[in-house]
């Protein structure tokens, strides 16, 4: 369910704090959220806009309609090779100490959170990171 078919829902219509909070019960589950497509096919910029907007709301990715859209979009929801680098590096670290919660170079690391870092780190190897 995207943000165009949440818009329609009564409850969901104060905005992005409803949509973000429903994409973090979903993550928590382990359940990729992803935004609705964006239709204008050749407005490229304007789906950067958007795909930037809902990930900053959590959204893991967003639905295509078309090929023209698959660079932005990955551009957007892909990590970084330094992101990667920094996610696998702190697993590393996490991995090597006994703690179930600690500060590592600044960072609280806790289960969940070495998780999140981990798909990360299976993000970057899919796309050869």
């Amino acid at each position: 369910m995207g943000t165009v078919a949440l818009r329609a829902v009564p409850a969901c219509r104060g905005g992005g704090r409803t949509v973000a909070a429903l994409g973090d019960v979903l993550r928590a589950a382990g359940i990729d959220v992803l935004d609705a497509p964006w239709f204008d096919i050749q407005d490229l910029d304007g789906l950067a806009r958007e795909a930037t907007a809902v990930r900053k709301l959590g959204f893991t990715g967003k639905s295509l309609i078309h090929p023209k859209h698959v660079a932005a979009v990955n551009g957007v929801f892909s990590p970084t090779a330094e992101e990667v680098a920094e996610a696998r590096d702190l697993i590393a670290k996490f991995d090597a100490q006994d703690r179930a919660a600690v500060m590592i170079d600044g960072k609280f690391l806790e289960p969940p959170i070495v998780e999140r870092l981990k798909r990360i780190a299976a993000a970057g190897d899919r796309i050869g990171l």
